[in-house]
């Protein structure tokens, strides 16, 4: 017979095995402590990143970590406390680590990462807001940019600003 038990809470617990075959017997009495689990911590800087730029991944658990295991969401893995990665590829990547603490306790966090293609932006080079209905419309666009996470300003060559409109007008462009 193996005897089995969980324990509810991480503390020193004081087990007792009595043996008995009828005629006679033993009582054997020992402290064990059950260990706390250690809470993994992951710090990920750049968790929106994009192709081939460095993303830094830290193991920042507490307590005293023996053993790691990271595993990137691309075939990537490393044992390291710190990496700092190139993803090649565009995509949503789920970076996992698995950590081992001095009692042998063991625990799992995860973290997504999503990487985008390098952003590409066309802006025209002259816009004539003269009413003729050709070029009226000064509007940047792009693959992987947001008109709307920029500030534009336009000047006109005598260094005003054009029609005093300094904000960013993403749907409709500058007249």
């Amino acid at each position: 017979m193996t005897p089995l038990y969980a324990y509810s809470r991480p503390r020193t617990y004081t087990i007792t095995l009595i043996l008995h075959n009828g005629r006679c017997g033993d009582t054997l009495r020992r402290p064990i402590t059950i260990w706390p689990k250690p809470q993994v911590a992951i710090l990920v800087r750049d968790s929106l990143t994009r192709v081939l730029k460095e993303t830094y991944f830290a193991d920042v658990t507490p307590g005293t970590i023996v053993q790691r295991h990271w595993s990137l969401g691309d075939g990537t893995t490393s044992t390291a406390q710190e990496i700092t990665y190139m993803y090649r590829d565009t995509g949503t990547y789920w970076v996992s680590l698995v950590v081992i603490d001095d009692h042998g306790c063991m625990d799992t966090a995860y973290q997504r990462v999503v990487v985008f293609g390098d952003f590409k932006m066309f802006v025209p080079t002259t816009f004539s807001p003269n009413g003729d209905g050709v070029n009226d419309f000064f509007y940047p666009s792009g693959i992987y940019f947001d008109a709307s996470d920029f500030l534009m300003q336009i000047y006109k060559s005598v260094g005003e600003a054009h029609l005093g409109d300094p904000y960013p007008r993403p749907r409709l462009g500058w007249p």
